[in-house]
């Protein structure tokens, strides 16, 4: 895929560029390139679409972190050397993911329980090729909280990841295939419990888990779990509450 939207919910879906103009050396007389050429500034606020995310270049610009904003710049990073436009798909990934990663972790938290409370998600996008063309190395890596089909509007204050979030930040499900979105948007169940459980993420030992840890911390009859795996000795599971919106 190219040109998705770039993701990290508690696991990250680092969507990939290809093809894109590479930057050529500079003859004799031309203006020496700029790494940074068009880089917006980090804290910078948009009002972006869930279909602009698709773009491979911010299709708009910023607006006052004070007017309505779905995306807010956490982290302008840049290219290690040897790394180009032009380089293969999985080195540019493994590049941007790292830096728009750790950014996201200082900012909302890096606890895979704790995450799963919320509709956080990262996604970045590159230079135009243009500014690609006059030298720049950037990538710009966006906050975002998604519901199923958009973005949620962002509040002004941006709480850490956790419990008690406001609804345009806090996990639910929603319709028969139980996608996740946030509580503001339309939706039938809302995280109430999450925990990280230390076993092998095998679909037995979710199914295990569920049972044992749901039932104590739901308040409805019937419950939702959802579980996300860890490493290969642990996962974290979430625990749904059934509603009525």
């Amino acid at each position: 895929m190219t040109r998705a939207l770039r993701l990290l919910g508690v696991t990250a879906v680092l969507v990939l560029l290809a093809g894109l103009l590479g930057v050529g050396t500079a003859s004799a007389g031309e203006t020496d390139p700029d790494p940074l050429a068009g880089a917006p500034a980090k804290g910078a606020c948009y009002d972006l679409t869930y279909k602009q995310g698709w773009e491979h270049s911010v299709p708009e610009a910023p607006v006052e972190c004070s007017d309505d904003h779905t995306t807010v710049v956490i982290a302008v990073g840049q290219l290690k050397a040897g790394v180009t436009w032009d380089s293969p798909e999985k080195t540019i990934s493994k590049n941007v993911g790292a830096q728009c990663g750790a950014a996201f972790a200082a900012k909302i938290g890096s606890k895979p329980a704790l995450l799963m409370y919320s509709q956080y998600n990262w996604f970045w996008f590159a230079p135009t090729d243009a500014e690609q063309e006059a030298g720049a190395r950037w990538f710009s890596c966006h906050l975002a909280s998604l519901e199923d089909n958009a973005l949620s509007d962002l509040p002004d204050k941006l709480p850490r990841a956790g419990r008690n979030l406001p609804d345009v930040l806090a996990r639910c499900y929603v319709g028969r295939k139980y996608a996740a979105t946030t509580c503001a948007d339309r939706h039938d169940w809302r995280l109430s419990y999450a925990t990280v459980v230390r076993m092998k993420p095998t679909a037995k030992n979710l199914d295990k888990a569920a049972k044992r840890i749901c039932p104590r911390h739901v308040s409805s009859r019937v419950w939702l779990r959802s579980a996300v795996p860890i490493d290969r000795k642990s996962f974290a599971i979430g625990c749904s509450t059934k509603t009525h919106r």
